[in-house]
């Protein structure tokens, strides 16, 4: 980081005379808020937005379907079938093996593949085979229905079924239950069903390839970011590694409540538009969700008005909180960036403990954050517009009220504890936080609280918001590139 380091960094300061105030009212509404935040899927509805593919999203697969891999081999067996006129016996020969080793409700699909291809009489004696082993797996219904379809089959070549038992069909075999009472398929239909597994085939290649890549990149930054904790640890050994975050004496204390003030009513703003969003405006496409997101990120800095208004000058605000002209200085952009690299070892310990307790806890929620899995099925505007709510926003915002206010507030009135007790105090507590009001529920707190962590660590040897800004898009930024390229989607 910076060489121009403070060697009077007062680390071992004598703490002012002067008694803190603690603003009971505004930790009262802000406790609310987190409480309120940590219950949320029991006041309000699950509803996520609905997702409008790109053009180069997969649409070949579902992957909850039943029978997907079975539903593409036979997809390509059976367009090869009618293309080249190669005989239906051929392609049941070939579905038989697979299709077997999935008991019998792969019996069941192949059944109907062979009402559709060879005839009802064959496909009949294949279901008559595993009525027991059908009944013993709860398949009798489904076995029913596909019974009758094939029989009414044999006189009628477009026999339908109803709607009703189609869905009964596809929550057991999948593609399969798209074939009763449907038209004998056409060349175009076989050529899609060719064109369609060999589309599958090439995202897998380019998935392998991909992974492999987001693998090096992971690698890689878990080198350097060793190096860089060698690096920190060697100077940090010298002295202190920026100027410190500043002590203004007697009227930081003063001020020191009216911090908490404003992070208590961004705290309330920002999460009372978030709330009345989910509960009243109907779920739409992900595009405009994420820029209702977006504005409410930008309406929330409207807090910023309550400590002006209460007497504070604009300077003084901004020195405090860490956006002095001084404080914005091009070498606070690497510092972030070195820290953040730093961090990259300690984080990949974190992940193993967020593992070992997914495990020790499977009934607990699986710690993610919505929007990634929403914007691995999205279109490029999506992908955009997910870069500049989490990537630019929300890394301004929340540093600026987490790191600017409430971390200054807590360091100001921890002070009589001495600077170093001080200092971890006002972490742990904002780091918690910061942790409690993120969607990823309770088991994200290791990874989420040591990324708070660190933004609190730069923020206080920088005395500067610019380079936690930096750290925390870094980490946002990262995760949707790894996401990017992993995407099957």
């Amino acid at each position: 980081m910076s060489d121009d380091s403070d060697p009077d960094y007062p680390w071992n300061e004598t703490p002012p005379p002067a008694q803190p105030r603690i603003p009971l009212i505004p930790w009262v509404m802000v406790l609310l808020v987190v409480g309120l935040i940590l219950n949320r899927n029991l006041l309000l509805p699950a509803r996520a937005p609905e997702v409008i593919p790109g053009d180069g999203a997969n649409q070949v697969v579902d992957n909850n379907e039943p029978l997907m891999a079975e539903a593409l081999a036979a997809k390509l067996l059976w367009g090869l079938q009618i293309l080249s006129r190669v005989p239906p016996s051929d392609v049941i020969r070939q579905l038989e093996p697979t299709l077997k080793n999935q008991g019998p409700r792969g019996s069941i699909a192949l059944a109907i593949v062979e009402a559709s291809t060879i005839g009802s009489p064959s496909a009949l004696k294949r279901l008559g085979e595993i009525t027991k082993s059908a009944t013993d797996a709860g398949l009798k219904p489904t076995l029913d229905i596909v019974e009758g379809w094939v029989r009414r089959r044999a006189l009628d070549s477009l026999a339908p079924i109803t709607e009703e038992d189609r869905k009964a069909l596809k929550s057991q075999i999948g593609w399969f239950a798209t074939i009763p009472g449907n038209a004998p398929p056409s060349p175009e239909d076989a050529e899609f069903w060719v064109r369609e597994p060999l589309s599958y085939f090439g995202k897998m290649v380019s998935f392998v390839m991909r992974l492999g890549l987001a693998s090096l990149i992971v690698i890689a930054m878990i080198a350097a970011g060793m190096v860089a904790l060698i690096i920190l640890w060697i100077r940090g050994s010298r002295g202190p590694l920026g100027p410190g975050l500043d002590n203004p004496g007697e009227s930081a204390l003063e001020v020191s409540p009216l911090f908490m003030e404003t992070f208590a009513l961004w705290m309330v703003l920002f999460f009372t538009l978030n709330f009345a969003v989910s509960a009243w405006l109907v779920p739409t496409t992900l595009a405009n969700s994420l820029i209702v997101s977006i504005l409410i990120q930008f309406t929330s800095l409207g807090a910023l008005a309550w400590p002006l208004a209460r007497g504070i000058s604009f300077t003084q605000l901004r020195e405090m909180v860490g956006l002095a002209p001084s404080d914005l200085s091009p070498r606070e952009i690497p510092a972030g960036i070195f820290g953040t690299l730093a961090f990259w070892p300690v984080m990949l310990v974190l992940l193993c403990c967020t593992a070992g307790l997914i495990k020790s806890f499977p009934d607990t929620p699986t710690p993610e954050h919505p929007l990634p899995m929403q914007l691995a099925k999205g279109s490029p505007l999506d992908w955009w517009l997910g870069v500049i709510a989490a990537v630019v926003m929300a890394p301004i915002v929340e540093e600026i009220f987490f790191r600017g206010f409430l971390f200054r507030h807590l360091r100001e009135s921890s002070r009589q504890a001495g600077i170093r007790p001080s200092f971890w105090i006002s972490t742990l507590i904002s780091s918690i936080l910061f942790a409690s009001v993120h969607p990823q529920g309770l088991l994200g707190l290791p990874a989420l609280g040591g990324l708070a962590t660190l933004f609190c660590i730069l923020r206080e040897t920088r005395n500067s918001l610019i380079a936690s800004m930096v750290a925390h898009a870094m980490g946002n930024g990262t995760t949707l590139l790894l996401l990017w390229l992993v995407d099957f989607g």
